[in-house]
């Protein structure tokens, strides 16, 4: 009797694809499964684009995951721009008090 393994002949659907893509790119799926999955992109441009975009997009995940932030530059610029939000409130509230004191003064002459 032949003791070979057996290949089973289970055919793909676009769900399955779907929902195993996360766990094919990042290589966590059983290797019956990843030969489906590799053949059915090989096969699909459909399939094979939303392959190309999960890996790109985990890439980019583990790049942004490198990233650094400097507490201290955060802060410099959260006081640059709460410098710039003061100066322009205080533009507007004297040029309001401006234009009060102006109206008074052309209510005052008039009566």
């Amino acid at each position: 009797m032949n003791r070979a393994k057996l290949k089973s002949r289970k055919k793909l659907s676009p769900f399955f694809f779907e929902k195993k893509l996360y766990q094919f790119a990042s290589k966590t799926l059983g290797e019956q499964d990843r030969d489906l999955m590799r053949e059915y992109s090989e096969k699909n441009s459909k399939a094979k684009k939303s392959l190309a975009s999960m890996l790109m997009s985990l890439e980019y995940l583990n790049q942004l995951k490198e990233t650094k932030i400097n507490k201290e530059w955060v802060e410099q610029q959260v006081q640059k721009e709460q410098s710039k939000e003061n100066i322009t409130r205080y533009t507007i509230i004297s040029l309001l008090v401006l234009s009060l004191l102006v109206m008074s003064f052309l209510a005052y002459r008039v009566i």
